[in-house]
C-alpha cells in the first residue's frame, strides 16, 4: 500500500498537483480492503461546502451511520492555503509533495475513525475502552447500569441527556484532545511517516521526512501541559470533562492523585503507549520530550538551510 501511495504521488508531480475523485476513491477502497473495513466504509465522495465552525471549514468526516467518508474540497483548499502562507522549511518540490501527503493523511485519519468503530464493536482493551468514553458509546452500558440501580427510564434518559450535552460542548471546545481524534491523528501521521521513509533519500526533498517525523511526534505530545507542578493528561482531562468520572474510576490504573495515577500507568504502560493514549507522564519525561521536539524541529530545518546557502 505504501508503494501505491508513492506511485500515485510521483505520477502526479508536475502535472496539476492535485488528485481526482476517482484516484482518491481507488486509494480509499484499496485501504479499506487492506484494513478489512469493508463493513465500515461503503461510500467515498468529494463535496464542496464553505460553511464553517468557529471560523474553520470542515476538511473531512466519517459518518458511521452511512458508512461513508466525505472530503470537503473547500477545506482542502483552505489547508493548502495555510501551507502556502506558512514558513515551512520546504522548497517548492517538497511543498507540493507535502500537500499530497496532507491529503493522504486526511483520508487515513477518516479511515482510522472507521477502524475505531470496528475496534469498539469487536475489541477489548485500553484503546477500545478509551474510544467508547470519548465518543459516548459507553452510554449504552451506563443506561443499563442506571436501570439496574433502580432509576426509572425517564431518570436514566435525563441523566444521559446531560452527559450528551456535556460531551458535545466538550468536543466543540476541545476536539483536538478527544481520545478518538488524537488517536486518529497519531496513527494517520505514523502511516505518513512510514510512507515518507521511502523518500527520505530523495535529494529533491531533503527536509520532508524529518519534518513529518516532527509532526507525528508533536501529535503524540498534543494536550500535555504543566499545572500546579504536575503534567496534565489530555485523555483524563477530556474524559472527566465529558462527565465520566465513575467510568474512569473503573480502570485499575486510574487515581485522582496525579502521582498515584502516574505510578500505576508507568508500571502498566511504556512511555510511547502513554503518549499515544494521552495518559500521565512525569515532569522529567515532559522536559525530555520537549527537548526531543525542539531537536527534531531544528534538525528538520538545517538541511534546507545548508542546501540554499
Amino acid at each position: 500500500m505504501k508503494f501505491d501511495v508513492l506511485k500515485l504521488i510521483y505520477n502526479n508531480m508536475g502535472k496539476n498537483n492535485s488528485l481526482t475523485e476517482s484516484q482518491l476513491a481507488s486509494l480509499v477502497y484499496k485501504l479499506v480492503k487492506t484494513k478489512k473495513l469493508e463493513g465500515y466504509i461503503k461510500e467515498f465522495r468529494l463535496v464542496s461546502d464553505k460553511s464553517n465552525i468557529n471560523g474553520k471549514i470542515s476538511i473531512a468526516k466519517y459518518i458511521n451511520t452511512k458508512k461513508a467518508i466525505y472530503v470537503n474540497t473547500e477545506g482542502i483548499k483552505e489547508l493548502y492555503e495555510e501551507v502556502e502562507a506558512s514558513d515551512l522549511p520546504f522548497n517548492d518540490y517538497e511543498k507540493t509533495m507535502y500537500n499530497y501527503l496532507l491529503l493522504i493523511q486526511v483520508l487515513l485519519h477518516e479511515i482510522e475513525h472507521a477502524n475505531q468503530s470496528k475496534k469498539m464493536a469487536n475489541d477489548e482493551g485500553i484503546e477500545s475502552d478509551l474510544l467508547k468514553l470519548s465518543t459516548g458509546l459507553v452510554d449504552y452500558s451506563i443506561y443499563s447500569d442506571l436501570i439496574l440501580e433502580g432509576y426509572t427510564a425517564e431518570e436514566a434518559d435525563q441523566y444521559l441527556r446531560i452527559l450528551r450535552y456535556n460531551r458535545d460542548l466538550n468536543y466543540s471546545e476541545n476536539y483536538q484532545i478527544a481520545p478518538h481524534e488524537r488517536l486518529a491523528d497519531i496513527k494517520s501521521w505514523q502511516e505518513i511517516q512510514d510512507i515518507s521513509e521511502f523518500i527520505r533519500d530523495d535529494e529533491s526533498a531533503p527536509n520532508l521526512y524529518d519534518y513529518i517525523k516532527f509532526i507525528k511526534f508533536q501529535k503524540m505530545f498534543n494536550g500535555y501541559g504543566t499545572k500546579n507542578n504536575t503534567i496534565t493528561s489530555p485523555t483524563i482531562d477530556y474524559i472527566l470533562a465529558n462527565g465520566y468520572q465513575d467510568e474512569l474510576e473503573k480502570f485499575d490504573w486510574y487515581d485522582e492523585s496525579y502521582y498515584t495515577c502516574l505510578s500505576h500507568v508507568t508500571d502498566k504502560f511504556s512511555l510511547e503507549d502513554r503518549l499515544v493514549y494521552g495518559l500521565p507522564i512525569s515532569p522529567q519525561e515532559y522536559t525530555v520530550i520537549n527537548q526531543v521536539l525542539e531537536d527534531l524541529k531544528i534538525k528538520s530545518r538545517r538541511k534546507n538551510e545548508r542546501l540554499y546557502r
